[in-house]
């Protein structure tokens, strides 16, 4: 069954980031909400967001193939933020 609540069910947007990095990411997904936040002139915090598109091998910590991609955006968006502190539970 189609979910259109699925992270890049509703397509890809392009965000834009401060230093000039563009990402593509799929809209809904925790990098679009997390450049959004982060954006923004008005930000509650703290502020939590949930990571559920992680993925690891079989009986192992290494992660997926396919999760390696967003890890990356993740990336991407906190350097462009450097003064930002997160907490990863």
């Amino acid at each position: 069954p189609y979910d259109s609540t699925a992270p890049g069910a509703l397509g890809m947007r392009d965000v834009a980031l401060p230093g000039g990095t563009r990402l593509n990411v799929a809209a809904g997904s925790l990098a679009d909400s997390l450049s959004d936040f982060l954006g923004g002139a008005d930000r509650p915090v703290p502020r939590t967001f949930a990571f559920r598109d992680i993925e690891f091998e079989s009986s192992s910590t290494r992660i997926t193939a396919q999760t390696r991609p967003r890890l990356d955006e993740l990336v991407q968006i906190l350097n462009a933020y450097p003064n930002v502190a997160i907490r990863v539970e």
